[in-house]
């Protein structure tokens, strides 16, 4: 049996772009985490978990607006 490591998301995608604006340290740090560690997130915990809560924030504030243009 053999697994293909996909991205997960189209770096182009609205949910990135979000990512890049409100959370970009965090993405970087976890990136770079995940690069070091052969994409194994198993090994990225504590950054994900940065990542993760900024994440929520910053979906729950894009949500909010109506106004939010990507």
């Amino acid at each position: 049996l053999h697994i293909s490591q996909l991205p997960r998301e189209d770096e182009d995608s609205p949910r990135q772009a979000i990512l890049a604006k409100f959370c970009a340290d965090d993405v970087t740090s976890f990136r770079a985490c995940m690069t070091a560690n052969n994409f194994d997130e198993n090994k990225c915990g504590p950054s994900k978990a940065v990542l993760d809560k900024c994440a929520s924030g910053a979906f729950k504030d894009v949500n909010a607006n109506p106004d939010y243009i990507f």
